[in-house]
């Protein structure tokens, strides 16, 4: 039996439970991945629910004929309710894992700093199999290195096998020598149902939230100014109302200053309204953040998907993901400038349509393969 252990959120909870988008998307892309591969599946989820200030434990199933378990706990924005909620699901992951998981299954679990600690704990005392699918090592944060870094990197060490999502993680996790494979992001390909825009324009779309820590909406905003007259650039992801109104208010300031239509903000789209928008476009941005501690160790999961849905990319440089060929067709600005960044979008290569399948379906395969004999 395999136990996925994470934050999962099946798309019929969407409304009822909160999480990280790019989060659940990879969940679910590699929880069907297990399923389809045969392996007698069970997810638990640690996510919270929405409302209901205290829930119990809810035993279900995905979509697509999986066992799911949600944990209980609150759901409150009380500092003490939030201390409590933390404890609650804590003790409820320790138990699962000691009282749940034989010795001849195998745990797949979300990387998270503390939950992957108290895992290697528990693999101190017990024998667990346990692979660890690395997202991102967070103590490298967008901002500056946490000085408990080197402690995350050690739990994560002491796991057996890992889904890592780029090439230069393997490396910092001292993984070279074990079983490990690349899984950058969704790959699931989309059927085409419409076709790009065609009003003599090219179409840059940025998908993503919209916050202000890592302020990759808004510096696509402000690249779109430094653009010929003869692109449009179109931001679509979720944020909250204050920084949406914020973006909204700098859109206007562009547009008005150029005389034309700059850059403008869609809205926020899911399933099939969102294939349907990203093959309509022509380039896929990911103004992501270029320090190289956060950049070599995270990946922006929105680049793949933009392939899936045959976008040309641009992206900030990192060592961690230039040099291998998935990146081949990419373009990269070398300076988190707005400037910068339009003169790389300028640069990017047009593809054909299709010309992303057969590296999707191999990084696709690749995490397949992994699965049935890691699991």
């Amino acid at each position: 039996m395999v136990h996925y252990i994470g934050w999962y959120i099946d798309p019929q909870e969407d409304a009822v439970y909160t999480g990280n988008v790019p989060g659940k998307l990879k969940m679910r892309y590699v929880a069907k991945r297990v399923f389809e591969s045969g392996k007698d599946l069970v997810i638990f989820s640690l996510v919270d629910k929405k409302s209901t200030f205290f829930y119990g434990k809810n035993k279900t199933k995905t979509q697509f004929g999986a066992d799911l378990i949600y944990s209980g706990g609150f759901a409150s924005r009380n500092k003490i309710a939030r201390v409590f909620n933390g404890i609650l699901k804590k003790l409820q992951f320790i138990n699962y894992v000691l009282f749940n998981v034989k010795k001849s299954d195998t745990i797949i679990m979300y990387h998270s700093v503390e939950y992957t600690r108290i895992l290697a704990i528990i693999k101190k005392f017990l024998s667990k199999k346990v692979v660890i699918e690395v997202e991102e090592i967070y103590g490298y944060s967008a901002v500056k290195d946490k000085p408990w870094v080197d402690k995350e990197i050690e739990s994560i060490k002491k796991m057996d096998s890992f889904i890592v999502v780029n090439e230069g993680i393997p490396n910092r996790i001292d993984a070279q020598n074990r079983k490990y494979v690349v899984s950058y992001g969704v790959c699931d390909l989309p059927e085409r149902k419409v076709e790009q825009f065609e009003d003599g324009k090219i179409h840059v779309v940025y998908a993503g939230t919209i916050e202000t820590r890592k302020l990759g909406a808004m510096t696509a905003v402000e690249a779109a100014q430094y653009l010929p007259d003869n692109y449009i650039t179109h931001i679509i992801g979720f944020g909250t109302e204050e920084n949406i109104e914020k973006l909204n208010n700098r859109i206007i300031e562009i547009n008005e200053k150029s005389g034309s239509l700059k850059v403008q903000y869609d809205g926020y789209f899911t399933g099939d309204k969102l294939d349907d928008f990203l093959f309509k476009c022509h380039i896929g941005l990911s103004s992501n953040v270029m320090r190289p501690n956060f950049a070599n160790n995270s990946f922006p999961s929105k680049v793949i998907t933009y392939m899936c849905h045959d976008l040309a990319v641009v992206l900030g440089y990192a060592e961690a993901f230039y040099d291998v060929p998935i990146s081949k067709c990419w373009s990269f600005y070398m300076e988190h400038d707005p400037q910068q960044i339009a003169k790389a979008i300028q640069n990017v290569k047009m593809l054909p349509k299709g010309h992303n399948i057969a590296f999707i379906k191999q990084l696709d395969n690749d995490l397949i393969e992994f699965i049935n004999e890691e699991c």
